[in-house]
């Protein structure tokens, strides 16, 4: 390994402490370590700043924070198939298998190339909203809700291009199977292996008589048209990217990019999320 990003949740201070920490153990082990933009002004290290020409040479991402760091850099790599390495501060960390204070041991590993790559299916989003850039990509899930007023919207769902159903509802939830375990569990979707290659489509609180969660395969495609509702927005993995009228429309389909995952145990999918899903439980 000669050169690492460190992308950071800039908003806990003992995370912050242990990226001091890495700039040490990247020093001792002559690795080129580099920064975000962003990240590198918030933390007055402008001289770490990764000038664009070099993403194609880092060999990792690590990832300090929890989940919604992941996404973060998922974002920031712009689908870029770079290895990531999530280490999680946050309370549950359902993308992220090492804990903080293993940090060092699981980046010993990695230098030793004791460790596996897991790709993530993503979802690329289309909207036809002018002004907006016209595709996003998910690597949880994509999410049209009526941003805080208080009637239901509807929607008209057209799947590979064939009327399908009109929902009434909150929103509609479109995620991946990484994003199963996340606001598609809380709003009753299935939990879904993260190997898998399908789309899941949730209702949020349906007024309407089709209230299920309903699968698509990777090769299928999903329009959803707003037919009404007022302050309707559209979220990508948590971030608002655009307002949505009635007439706009959005696409869901897999995207051709993934997200490599380094995974150091041999715990499955399944384990691990037993063992998240306990401890958040308090159990």
């Amino acid at each position: 390994m000669k050169k690492l990003i460190v992308v950071l949740n800039l908003d806990k201070p003992e995370v912050v402490e242990k990226f001091h920490d890495i700039e040490v153990w990247a020093g001792k082990n002559l690795i080129d370590l580099r920064l975000f933009p962003t990240d590198a002004k918030e933390l007055g290290k402008e001289e770490l700043l990764l000038e664009e020409r070099e993403l194609d040479q880092v060999d990792l991402v690590l990832v300090l924070g929890g989940d919604g760091t992941i996404l973060k850099a998922a974002r920031l790599l712009k689908g870029k198939n770079i290895p990531l390495l999530g280490i999680n501060f946050g309370k549950v960390g359902f993308i992220s298998e090492v804990e903080e204070d293993q940090i060092e041991q699981a980046l010993e590993k990695v230098v030793a190339g004791g460790y596996q790559i897991e790709e993530r299916m993503m979802l690329k989003v289309k909207v036809d909203v002018e002004g907006i850039g016209d595709q996003f990509l998910a690597l949880n899930e994509a999410v049209i809700g009526r941003g805080g007023r208080p009637r239901p919207i509807e929607l008209a769902i057209e799947v590979n291009s064939q009327a399908f159903s009109s929902i009434l509802a909150d929103g509609l939830i479109v995620a991946t199977p990484t994003g199963s375990t996340a606001y598609s569990f809380s709003a009753g979707g299935p939990v879904v292996s993260s190997l898998a290659q399908l789309i899941l489509v949730t209702p949020i609180c349906p007024y309407s008589s089709f209230n299920r969660s309903f699968i698509l395969s990777s090769n299928e495609n999903l329009t959803a048209k707003l037919l009404s509702g007022e302050g309707v927005e559209l979220a990508i993995d948590g971030l608002k990217v655009a307002s949505l009228k009635p007439g706009n429309q959005v696409i869901f389909q897999a995207a051709s990019e993934v997200i490599s995952l380094i995974k150091l145990g041999r715990e499955s999918f399944f384990q691990l999320f037993k063992k998240k899903l306990s401890g958040r439980e308090g159990n």
